[in-house]
């Protein structure tokens, strides 16, 4: 605040590349609707303005901006285990299996769970299938 008494707002934005890059993908299905939805209208009593507003509001508040939301909560602050998300669905995309949204729940939450779930993985027994083994640094 200056010392007249004038208040300065500002915002700061970080974002990542990925982000920016879904964004510009998406901007073409917002152009195309305010480009094609008016002429569909042309002609009726409908006020196209209704439900271009609609549908640009919907694409404006993607399915994107839930998902962002919902994988920082799975990350919980925790940078580590947001790379290994992003590493995850990476993966996925390049193996051509499709991302949706709603399976976000499936996965796990934090990164105590994520090595629980390898752990699982690596030894479905609960145990090293080669037996104990002594380290010089536990005995």
């Amino acid at each position: 605040m200056r010392s007249d008494g004038t208040r300065y707002v500002c915002e700061i934005q970080l974002n990542h590349i990925d982000m920016l890059v879904a964004k510009k993908e998406s901007h073409v299905y917002y152009e195309t609707v305010r480009k094609e939805l008016p002429a569909l209208f042309q002609g009726t009593e409908v006020d196209a303005e209704k439900p271009e507003a609609f549908i640009v509001g919907r694409l404006s508040t993607s399915s994107l901006d839930a998902a962002v939301e919902a994988l920082s909560a799975k990350a919980a602050g925790l940078f580590l285990y947001a790379y290994m998300l992003g590493q995850h669905l990476e993966s996925e995309a390049k193996n051509g299996h499709e991302i949706h949204f709603e399976n976000f729940d499936s996965l796990p939450a934090g990164l105590g769970e994520v090595y629980a779930v390898n752990f699982k993985r690596a030894f479905p027994e609960g145990q090293d299938p080669r037996g104990p083994r002594r380290s010089p640094l536990l005995s």
